[in-house]
């Protein structure tokens, strides 16, 4: 019995020195390469990847190499104060004439500047906005007799506001409320959000269809027709409804 184990022993330990290419004479290692990685406009996204391959090194971009931009342009809507601003994290930028546009490129930069750009750049950037395809804006305006309650001709035209409405797929409504000079300031502004909401419930009830609803109330800001303080003039008692 001793001698069995004896052998079986040196059996393992003459196993044991066999190197790989004995026990394996068909297998020869061979040392192994990495692929080289490009990203020749140096964006940090590899050219296979790359969408926007002429991307400046220092412009910030999205997964696929292209620049994260959103261009905002502020287009003409009939209002006498027209103006848009546009808010990231760091900063606001205000817009207030009409073809002019700013950029973000990150929630963590300011908005750029203002700066004007021609209809033909407008046309090319959103073909659908062009002048053959452009879909008018919708305007109606309601005036209210007393705090909520709307004149006799605005009531009479509500079933056809709400008729053309519903022929809008995706609607998006504005819904603006103003006052008179009658009051104090922070009153009729309470008076022109309940007017909004008024008319926002006043839509609701008669089954009208949209994507979005904005409600926005201004008091005695904007006035229509322009009067000194503590005037009753029943064309500035409003509220404008805009469709997109």
């Amino acid at each position: 019995m001793n001698i069995l184990k004896k052998s079986i022993i040196i059996l393992l330990l003459c196993f044991m020195s066999l190197n790989a290419e004995s026990l394996y004479p068909y297998i020869t290692p061979v040392s192994v390469e990495k692929m080289p990685i490009f990203d020749d406009d140096k964006d940090g996204v590899i050219n296979k990847n790359d969408k926007c391959p002429n991307s400046k090194k220092d412009d910030l971009v999205n997964s696929v190499g292209c620049k994260n931009e959103i261009t905002i342009i502020l287009l003409e809507n009939n209002k006498r104060k027209n103006e848009i601003i546009v808010s990231t994290k760091s900063g606001s930028v205000s817009v207030d004439k009409v073809n002019h546009s700013v950029k973000i490129y990150s929630s963590e930069q300011v908005p750029t500047q203002p700066k004007e750009i021609s209809e033909e750049e407008i046309s090319e950037m959103f073909p659908y906005v062009s002048e053959n395809n452009k879909i008018k804006t919708l305007v109606f305006i309601l005036y209210f007799k007393d705090l909520d309650s709307l004149n006799s001709s605005s009531e009479n035209n509500i079933q056809e506001i709400v008729t053309q409405i519903n022929k809008r797929k995706n609607a998006v409504i504005s819904i603006r409320g103003y006052t008179d000079t009658v009051g104090s300031k922070e009153l009729n502004y309470k008076v022109s959000k309940k007017r909004v909401d008024f008319v926002a419930n006043l839509l609701k009830d008669n089954n009208v269809k949209y994507l979005k609803l904005e409600l926005k109330s201004f008091g005695e800001e904007d006035l229509m027709i322009q009067t000194a303080d503590n005037v009753n003039e029943p064309l500035n008692r409003r509220v404008e409804i805009f469709v997109h």
